[in-house]
């Protein structure tokens, strides 16, 4: 299974429910993880020179890497919504702290299932959800 997450509020260093969530997944060595920010994209475009990446970014690719996410997983779409790189993508499930992301996936994405994920989301249910998905779950 595919799944994204957002940076910002959704899979940050102050989100440790999140960090659980995707250890948990981990274990499944089927999926495959993705991490889509609204940030800017590097100027240099080159995620893997990190002498050249903005402090601002830096913490992305740290959390993505203390997380297990390839670097060829993580994506910049300089404030512009992320529907249509997350159907070009063909995620199946994808977490964001944004109503208005959430539902632009939801109502324009033909295969991905955009959670909406906060402070008091039960972490535990978030990994039930995410075990009953490989058989097919829908919200």
């Amino acid at each position: 299974m595919k799944i994204g997450f957002d940076f910002d509020g959704t899979i940050d260093f102050d989100n440790l429910w999140s960090h659980r969530l995707v250890n948990s997944l981990m274990k499944d060595p089927n999926n495959e993880f993705f991490l889509i920010t609204t940030r800017i994209e590097p100027k240099e475009n080159k995620l893997t020179d990190f002498a050249t990446i903005t402090s601002q970014n830096k913490v992305v690719l740290e959390v993505a890497e203390k997380l297990g996410i390839k670097i060829e997983n993580i994506f910049f779409t300089n404030f512009e919504w992320k529907h249509s790189l997350i159907e070009k993508l063909n995620l199946d499930l994808f977490f964001d702290n944004d109503e208005v992301e959430v539902h632009l996936i939801n109502s324009t994405c033909s295969k991905c299932q955009a959670i909406l994920v906060g402070f008091t989301i039960n972490p535990e249910w978030l990994i039930d959800i995410a075990k009953r998905s490989k058989s097919g779950f829908q919200l």
